[in-house]
């Protein structure tokens, strides 16, 4: 500084100014950032906050809806003949839960952290002849308990056929059935009622608890990662229960069987014809468990990482191999088109551009080529002006929402640990954005001088959205009639329908003001004369062919990602790439 300042003393003000701005400024800059730094703090993401556990806290084991893999409709978990608390009480649960189907309960499990358990005895429950088709439906059906620990989805290791590679899935079967020795599992897509020999029950889990030490010398822990290994195995007690059945009555073998499993006969999947002694009386059943802890290196912030990659079915580099090859696949298009637009505007061009004789001024050039059509390129559409502007300003909405929802999930404020937080935030997103949808379909059909600008503006609000709502009812109504755990309540659904005609419709109304008290977009090339007649086309260039033709290619640069995609919405499974 004291040689700044001497240096100062012999230059005038002009220069005087640009040496402040250029040594000055920028080291008073840089102090102030460092002196902002000291009072910066981190912060965690709404619902991910770490949870640490001391030795002897207990850790609470919560209960989500019992889901398939084979169908979508997902029941509530004390529905089925299980052990209850003494008091079922409902975890909080926002509108994304509901509208995912999430119904999420208390437990009778009693985990202590650091304190293993063997053979304990939960309950034992007496199943009637309703418990027991339900029950037994959905071991038909493959469905999944799905337990929550510290929000950390519950995952069980499957091995795959024929290799040693495990991955894992959400929850654990409720159970399976044994077949006849006849039975050709491998060519048979579904086993029949006559294969069945008797159903078998997964009474018995052992919860593998791995936890991560954050801090040296601390003898807090926190939960990493949760694995649970079920068994059936039959038990047998008289008189009162224990508290703990001896050790040796809960092993089983590598085939999750213990000595005598927990069965229950084919029959009673058919008891419904049959004459039964005791209706009410099908099967008891005593559920035990096991509590193992193991350390692990995993941090915290990695603990979700095998439910983010679908279990550990897929390698991450798959995705990118997919997105490398759609790039490629566009660029390749973009060439071909490049090269068909040029060869076939070449001659144009150079006959546009060339100097005209003498001959050609004094007679006016006839217009040939693409210039035959550059005049009704723009021509507003004669028949449904309104309905293509309604698709605009809806297309609009959906493209700007569907940016946003990436957008906020990359930065990881959609953290599938803030379970619903993804749904919520679509609905949001899209009631906000009403006012593009409205902006949109207004500024398209006044560009087509469009003058029933209310009805367009209605239509815009309650098209789509009221085709999207009356699906949503219908399929709502269909789980309703199931007793179906997915079905949204009537509370929730007021409140949509609330959001909708209390903020989306308003919102709309506003964008579409906007929309038409701007200037009218010009096109870039005035519409003239009378529309063109449009000469008979071949069969190759029929719409359906055109169409068909057209898709192929585009659909050939998304098939690999929609496949994830789809797979992750049907097997439950988390979609990810980065974030």
């Amino acid at each position: 500084l004291l040689v700044f300042a001497c240096r100062c003393s012999s230059v005038d003000a002009p220069t005087l100014g640009n040496m402040l701005a250029q040594r000055v400024l920028p080291v008073v800059a840089a102090l102030s950032v460092a002196m902002l730094s000291s009072s910066v703090h981190g912060f965690y993401l709404p619902g991910v906050i770490p949870t640490t556990y001391y030795p002897g806290d207990d850790v609470e084991v919560k209960m989500n809806s019992v889901t398939s893999v084979e169908t979508h409709i997902p029941f509530e978990y004390y529905k089925y003949p299980v052990c209850e608390p003494e008091k079922i009480e409902t975890a909080a649960e926002n509108l994304g839960e509901l509208l995912t189907g999430s119904r999420i309960y208390n437990s009778p499990y009693e985990i202590k952290m650091g304190q293993t358990e063997t053979c304990k005895v939960l309950c034992k429950t007496d199943m009637d002849i309703g418990e027991a088709h339900l029950l037994l439906h959905s071991i038909r059906a493959q469905y999944s308990f799905n337990w929550i620990i510290d929000n950390l989805p519950v995952a069980a290791s499957v091995n795959s056929q024929g290799s040693e590679y495990v991955f894992y899935e959400h929850g654990y079967f409720i159970g399976g059935y044994f077949v006849t020795e006849t039975t050709d599992l491998e060519n048979s897509k579904k086993t029949d009622d006559a294969s069945i020999v008797s159903y078998f029950v997964n009474n018995h889990v052992k919860i593998i608890i791995k936890t991560h030490q954050p801090l040296a010398g601390d003898a807090g822990r926190r939960i990493v990662g949760v694995e649970v290994v079920p068994a059936s195995i039959k038990h047998t007690v008289e008189g009162d229960l224990p508290e703990y059945l001896p050790a040796e009555a809960c092993e089983f073998d590598d085939e999750q069987m213990g000595a005598e499993p927990m069965t229950i006969p084919s029959f009673f999947y058919d008891a419904k014809t049959k004459e039964l002694s005791d209706p009410d009386h099908i099967a008891e059943i005593i559920y035990t468990y096991d509590v193992e802890f193991r350390d692990s290196d995993i941090k915290w912030a990695s603990r979700w990482d095998v439910y983010l990659s679908m279990g550990g079915r897929v390698d991450n580099d798959v995705h990118w191999f997919s997105i490398v090859n759609s790039v490629m696949i566009v660029f390749l298009l973009s060439g071909m088109v490049a090269i068909i637009l040029l060869r076939t505007l070449r001659r144009d061009v150079l006959y546009y551009n060339r100097t005209p004789t003498e001959e050609e001024r004094e007679e006016e050039r006839e217009e040939s080529g693409w210039k035959l059509i550059h005049a009704h390129v723009f021509r507003p559409p004669r028949q449904w002006p309104m309905l293509l502007s309604v698709f605009v300003g809806s297309g609009a909405q959906l493209f700007f929402m569907a940016v946003a929802l990436l957008i906020f999930s990359a930065v990881g404020f959609l953290s599938p640990a803030n379970r619903g937080s993804l749904m919520i935030a679509c609905v949001a997103f899209f009631v906000m954005l009403s006012c593009a949808a409205g902006y949109g379909a207004a500024v398209t059909y006044k560009m087509f001088d469009g003058e029933q600008w209310q009805r367009t503006t209605v239509a815009t609000a309650i098209g789509f959205p009221g085709f999207a709502f009356a699906i949503f009812f219908i399929v709502n109504t269909a789980l309703w009639a199931v007793h179906s755990a997915g079905a949204v309540p009537f509370g929730s659904m007021f409140a949509i329908v609330a959001m909708w005609l209390g903020i989306s419709l308003p919102l709309t109304f506003v964008g579409a003001y906007m929309g038409y008290k701007r200037d009218k977009i010009e096109p870039a090339t005035a519409v003239v004369g009378v529309p063109a007649e449009i000469p008979p086309s071949q069969w190759y260039l029929s719409p359906f062919v055109t169409i068909l033709v057209g898709g192929v290619l585009p659909f050939g640069v998304v098939f690999v990602e929609l496949f994830f995609i789809l797979s992750s919405l049907w097997l439950h499974q988390f979609y990810y790439v980065f974030g």
